[in-house]
């Protein structure tokens, strides 16, 4: 058990300079907010919880992802963008990658398929749906029903 201990301090060690400047990208990336507290906080994460780095990993991602085509950018910020209110179509597209990267909480609603990311943030009734194999951007908008239309997507999807 001691010797695994020091087997882990050796691979942290070692690894400390390149483990700075991941933890400093990330930062720079998600925000001091939504990031790990501490490098040390940052290095249990990476080492040790598997499953949370990936999923760190992972918004990183969601925050680089963009619309498949301009085009696609323009028809969607076309037909959504006046519900933002006077943004541009970068903040736009800004925006849903943003929202997209978010995990799942109590204000954002959110669940995972195999051709579906949905995220809804509940107190901007704003509704984004992207796809996890290219980490590409569907559509973003604010849907009438609100919740009532996360929820029956949820429905259709989840078969609950």
């Amino acid at each position: 058990m001691e010797r695994r201990k020091q087997q882990d301090l050796d691979v942290r060690d070692n690894n400390r300079k390149a483990d700075i400047r991941e933890y400093k990208e990330v930062v720079a990336i998600l925000g001091a907010e939504n990031s790990p507290i501490s490098l040390a906080k940052f290095q249990d994460l990476k080492y040790n919880d598997g499953e949370g780095y990936n999923s760190l990993k992972d918004r990183i991602r969601w925050t680089k992802s963009k619309f498949p085509t301009e085009k696609s950018l323009n028809g969607h910020f076309e037909d959504h963008g006046i519900e933002f209110g006077d943004i541009t179509i970068e903040e736009y597209q800004k925006m849903a990658s943003e929202l997209l990267s978010k995990p799942t909480s109590d204000k954002i609603l959110g669940y995972l398929t195999e051709h579906r990311r949905v995220r809804y943030d509940i107190d901007n009734n704003i509704y984004v749906l992207g796809n996890p194999k290219t980490f590409k951007i569907k559509t973003m908008f604010k849907p009438d029903l609100g919740k009532e239309y996360y929820d029956e997507e949820f429905k259709k999807d989840m078969g609950n």
